[in-house]
């Protein structure tokens, strides 16, 4: 109810869809054309235009960041990793920060 009130709102034709809570190994297995892996570490941003991409997951970290445990497994599943810049985020503002590149890359390059 809250996605579908708030894509009203931004006039989206698209409801986004809301799934129920998953472990990260079952995340990185999610069906999308594009899935990008937000960690600290990773030295590349998101440079590159995503216009061709109609589903793209994006993961972003806990407090704390992702283990090398998790980053390993998502380097294994060949997910692109990618910063978010130098600074570390509080997980709210990095989400945001997150989906306004993505949200740039697919609107305007």
């Amino acid at each position: 109810r809250i996605a579908a009130e708030a894509a009203r709102l931004c006039g989206r034709a698209i409801v986004p869809e809301i799934c129920p809570i998953i472990n990260l190994e079952e995340a990185l297995e999610w069906p999308a054309e594009r899935r990008i892996f937000f960690w600290e570490k990773a030295g590349q941003l998101l440079q590159e235009p995503l216009g061709n991409f109609f589903e793209i997951a994006v993961y972003i970290g806990p407090e704390g960041g992702f283990s090398e445990e998790e980053v390993n497994l998502a380097r294994k599943k060949e997910v692109s990793l990618r910063s978010l810049g130098p600074r570390i985020l509080p997980v709210e503002t990095a989400a945001l920060v997150a989906l306004t590149l993505v949200t740039y890359q697919l609107t305007f390059r």
